[in-house]
């Protein structure tokens, strides 16, 4: 039985042994921070084609250009996402604003309703 036990011990403590944590700071991005983050990439990239223009051959050339193309238009992706989401929010408060008149109208017929009814009751 202490064997099994024993076993089964030193099992688990080569597998703890082996388990490995990865901490990652979770990250909260803005709109405009993701936007600034892309702006900063595509400069970077600009920066890396030109050292890399004279000294790599063409063919690196064109595969950072290429990334550098991809990088402008997933900014652009980004932003008009961005632009989209905005219009979306200003129609969601629009909504709400309309919403809310309109409860606040019902209320007042409610009211006057319901003072009207009081009115007339007290006149009998």
């Amino acid at each position: 039985i202490h064997v099994d036990e024993t076993r089964g011990m030193l099992q688990f403590a080569s597998r703890a042994l082996r388990v490995t944590n990865c901490a990652q700071v979770n990250e909260v991005l803005t709109d405009a921070a993701l936007l600034k983050r892309q702006k900063k990439e595509i400069e970077e990239l600009r920066a890396k084609l030109q050292r890399f223009h004279s000294e790599h051959p063409a063919e690196e050339i064109l595969n950072l250009h290429n990334t550098l193309l991809q990088s402008e238009l997933e900014r652009e992706r980004i932003a008009l996402e961005l632009q989209e989401e905005k219009k979306v929010q200003v129609e969601r408060e629009r909504q709400l604003k309309e919403q809310a008149q309109k409860i606040e109208n019902l209320s007042t017929i409610v009211l006057y309703s319901a003072m009207d009814d009081r009115e007339k009751h007290i006149k009998k």
